[in-house]
Order: structure tokens, then C-alpha cells, then sequence
């Protein structure tokens, strides 16, 4: 049966065998995550534990398209976050994994093992299903594909991009491997055996899981880890009173979850209206521009000129967006006419690098738009949950007020602040940030939030970063003489650069190369 039979058979009859299977199918993927995260035996059982109890309540929820390993890591490792946190509150560190000091030697693999659930969780929804189904399940890439609704060849490529993105992150963090190497330690550190005591015990409880209702306690909190009935009479008693108001808070919470969701999607309803209207609003831009230029010029041609010239680039930047859809980002949604007005205002709208000048332009203002929203929604979230940021950006879409476009949020990542020092407005020093991702690597400026109400913002430019130590590296070997053409500096560039770019940036070469 497949897994999301066997959720029905769990779901609708109440089979106890069918969750056991469920168990036993992703009990080894569950424990080596928690562990790999938690580090200490003892804390990947309890945290291991938590999973199947969130699986036991959350398993009429879950859709059958959503592969159910991938939603396991991910509740595996906000699970081990809470663990680590309550640990840290108790204790001054994590008990360390063994006292055998061979077994904690640092090696390629033991550096990159505590690095691995937080790489994985870093990709996005797509990828890290394809990585776990892939390495995690040990699929066939023909399964992959199945799984996501693609051909054999995009999983493939989906695969390897995902290994890459893996490489990089790893690289930044001083473990330096090559896609094939992250592979085979993936396939070798993604999932290892669960002690078979844990196995066991978890069985042992699987019926009476079963005939819990779905919106209690299930009791599993307990018995998984003290399978023991030997408490007295009157423990047992305020054991059952203590479940019954546990019911009664899961039901009224319930309730409220259900108004919320009512909520929100009426002012999703009201979002897609106003989107409709500001497209009707931008339809008549032109009439509306050349009323404004009629009256402002007062018939003088070369005003008259100007204007029409203004407008002219507006509409070809809307073509030039049409032709490069990979510049298109959700956040656009929010631009307002006069952002259009600003982006076109001395673009070069007829030459790609220019048209993507002006693109990038309207990218940056579409994010400092998006930021309001964003930052509101970083300050309910934090006032509501006590904590700084969320373990994912779809967390946040709940408390945006009014709904956004989910996928907006696809488009930004957690990241780690490692040199900056940023004092958020409640007086606490920041240690992660929620960020956009980079777009186009030539252009774009990366903005970053904190969960106190701090905003940064830094230009990307890795095209230019790579060109210029490249200009460097061939001074270096060429007795400190510059290039005479672009094709001198590819066999010094680190990383793929444009070659429009590229040629640009050479004809400026004495303007653009910034020594070091």
C-alpha cells in the first residue's frame, strides 16, 4: 500500500497496522535527522517521538500529492529546534554524542553531518523533495520524477541543481566538496538505524494511536517513551482530567484556526480584485499620461517629445519583461504606476543590458514595496509566537494582513548574520535574517529582516566580483599588465559570467577594476 493509503486506512478505520507500517517505513529517516540535529541519543528519541505523535494528529490533513518523507524532515527538524531550545534553557550545551574520542574526530563527513538537515531544509519546496525522495528514500530518478510530476530527465536536472546549491552552502562554511562527494555523503549520512528499542516502543503504542480521537492528546507523549503503567489510581484519574482539557483547548483552537483560515481567504479575494484593478488602472496609463503631457507642456513639441519618449519606455518595459520571464519576481504585484514611471525614466530600454538595468530598477522598488508588508507581518509573528523568526518563510503567511500570494514567499531564505552587527528595536542582537534571493547576479540588491524591525540592504554583484578577480589574478601572472581582450580573463573567471557583461565590463576595464 502506498503511504497515503495507508493514512486513509488510519485516518478512516482507525487500523493500527497501517500507522505501524507508516512507522516502520520512516522510522530509521526520522531518529538520524533528529540525532544528526540534536545530537544526543536520548534527545533524537524524544524528539523522534513528537514526530509520530504530530503524524497521528496531522494525518487526515495531509494531501496525497505531498510526499510524506519530505514532510516528515521538515517536522523533524522544528521538533529539534524546540528540543535544543528547551535543552539550552536547562543546560549549558548539548550533551555531546559519546565520550570516545575517536569517534569524534572532524573529518569531511562529521563536518558536514550537523550541516546537512539545515542545507537541506535552506532549498526550496521542489528541490528538497527531490533531494530526500532521491537520497533520503533512496529512489530511482524515474520514481523522482513520478513523485513530482515531471519526466526522468527533470528530476535528473532538478537533482543536480539541488546538489549544487548544496556544494555552495557547504563551501561557505568551510566544508569544500564536490556535487558527486555531497552525494555519496548524502546517501551515506541521510539515514542510518534507529535503535530497536525505539522501534519497539513505538510499535507497542501504534493501536493505542489508533483508537485515540484525532483531536486529543493521544496519550503517545507519555507511553512512547514510558511504556509503564504502573502509576496509582489517582494519577491515572489526573492523567484523564488533564487529556479532557487538552480536548477541549485542541477544539477551540480548532475553531479559531478555521474563523482565521475564513479570514484570510476573503482578503485573498480582496487582494486579487485590487490586483485586478491596479491592471485596469495601468491599461489607461497611456490616456491618462497623455492628458498630464498636454497639460504640463502646453503644446510645446519638445516636452510633447520627451514625454511620449517616457512613455514609449514604460511599454517597452513591459515587452522586455514578457521576453525575460526569469526577471519577473512576485513582488512586481505591488509596483505602482509611478514605480513603472521611475524604472523607465533614462533606461536604455534598447539594448538587453540596459532593458535588464531597467528590470532590475523595478525589482528593487517592487522589494522595498513588499518590505512594509513584510516587516508588519515579521512583528505579528513574533509578538504572537515569542520568537524572532520563523523555521521557514511560508510560516509567515498566516500574518499578513491582508493575505498575500503564497509564492511570494518562495522567493526568500533564512540566512546567518556573520560579520554584521545588528541591535534589533527590542534591544537584542540578531543573529539570522530573512532575506529575498538573488534573481540576477549582475544587478540585484539583496534586503534582509530581522524579527526586532531592522532592514539591510546590500548589492549583489557576483558578475562584477568575479570579473574583478579575475582582471587580478591574470595581473599577478602577467607581471601586473592588464588584458587587451575578454577572451584573456575566461580562463581566470571562477564562475560563469554573461558575455554581454563581460565585454562591457572590459571596455570599461579602467573604470570598473577596483584594485585591491
Amino acid at each position: 500500500m502506498s503511504d497515503h493509503e495507508l493514512l486513509q486506512a488510519y485516518t478512516r478505520e482507525g487500523s493500527s497496522c497501517a500507522f505501524a507500517e507508516l512507522v516502520r517505513r520512516y522510522l530509521d529517516l526520522v531518529y538520524s535527522a533528529a540525532r544528526r540535529q540534536v545530537r544526543a541519543p536520548h534527545l533524537a528519541e524524544e524528539v523522534t517521538q513528537n514526530v509520530f505523535i504530530d503524524l497521528a494528529r496531522s494525518a487526515k490533513r495531509l494531501k496525497p500529492t505531498q510526499p510524506l518523507a519530505a514532510w516528515l524532515f521538515l517536522v523533524t527538524r522544528r521538533r529539534a529546534i524546540d528540543v535544543l531550545r528547551s535543552e539550552a534553557r536547562v543546560h549549558s550545551r548539548p550533551e555531546p554524542l559519546t565520550d570516545d574520542p575517536a569517534e569524534n574526530a572532524v573529518g569531511t563527513s562529521e563536518q558536514m553531518e550537523p550541516l546537512l538537515d539545515e542545507a537541506v531544509a535552506s532549498l526550496s519546496e521542489d528541490d528538497r523533495r527531490a533531494v530526500i525522495l532521491r537520497f533520503f528514500e533512496n529512489r530511482s530518478l524515474r520514481e523522482v520524477g513520478d513523485v513530482l510530476g515531471a519526466s526522468e530527465a527533470a528530476a535528473q536536472k532538478r537533482v543536480s541543481r539541488a546538489l549544487e546549491q548544496l556544494r555552495t552552502y557547504f563551501g561557505k562554511r568551510g566544508v569544500v566538496l564536490g556535487a558527486a562527494a555531497v552525494a555519496t555523503q548524502l546517501s551515506a549520512q541521510a539515514v542510518v538505524p534507529a535503535p530497536a528499542m525505539l522501534a519497539a516502543n513505538l510499535t507497542g503504542v501504534t493501536a493505542l494511536a489508533a483508537a485515540s480521537t484525532q483531536g486529543s492528546q493521544i496519550i503517545l507523549m507519555t507511553t512512547l517513551k514510558k511504556i509503564a503503567f504502573s502509576a496509582a489510581l489517582t494519577l491515572s484519574v489526573g492523567v484523564a482530567f488533564y487529556e479532557a482539557h487538552q480536548l477541549s483547548l485542541e477544539k477551540a483552537r480548532t475553531r479559531s484556526l478555521e474563523e482565521r483560515m475564513e479570514a484570510l481567504l476573503k482578503d485573498s479575494r480582496e487582494l486579487r480584485a485590487k490586483q485586478e484593478a491596479a491592471l485596469k488602472r495601468l491599461a489607461t496609463a497611456e490616456s491618462e499620461l497623455a492628458s498630464v503631457r498636454a497639460a504640463a507642456s502646453g503644446g510645446d513639441p519638445e516636452i510633447e517629445s520627451a514625454l511620449e519618449a517616457w512613455l514609449d519606455r514604460v511599454k517597452a518595459l513591459h515587452t522586455w519583461l514578457d521576453k525575460m520571464p526569469d526577471k519577473r519576481i512576485p513582488e512586481m504585484a505591488y509596483l505602482t504606476e509611478d514605480d513603472w514611471l521611475e524604472a523607465a525614466k533614462s533606461a536604455k530600454v534598447e539594448t538587453t543590458l540596459g532593458a535588464r538595468d531597467a528590470l532590475s530598477t523595478l525589482r528593487n522598488l517592487a522589494l522595498k514595496r513588499f518590505g512594509k508588508p513584510l516587516s508588519a507581518a515579521l512583528d505579528r509573528y513574533k509578538k504572537e509566537t515569542k520568537r524572532p523568526l520563523p523555521g521557514a518563510p511560508e510560516e509567515l503567511a498566516a500574518y499578513f494582513d491582508p493575505q498575500i500570494d503564497p509564492a511570494i514567499l518562495k522567493n526568500y531564505e533564512l540566512g546567518k548574520l556573520d560579520k554584521t552587527r545588528v541591535i534589533d528595536s527590542d534591544g537584542g542582537e540578531a543573529r539570522m535574517v530573512l532575506r529575498n534571493k538573488i534573481v540576477d547576479d549582475i544587478y540585484d540588491a539583496r534586503y534582509s529582516y530581522t524579527g526586532g524591525g531592522s532592514t539591510m540592504m546590500q548589492s549583489v554583484h557576483l558578475s562584477f566580483d568575479a570579473i574583478n578577480e579575475a582582471v587580478t589574478e591574470f595581473k599577478r601572472v602577467n607581471s601586473a599588465q592588464l588584458p587587451t581582450e575578454p577572451s584573456q580573463l575566461m580562463p581566470y573567471l571562477k564562475r560563469p559570467v554573461d558575455a554581454d557583461y563581460l565585454r562591457l565590463s572590459f571596455r570599461n576595464l579602467k573604470t570598473v577594476y577596483r584594485p585591491d
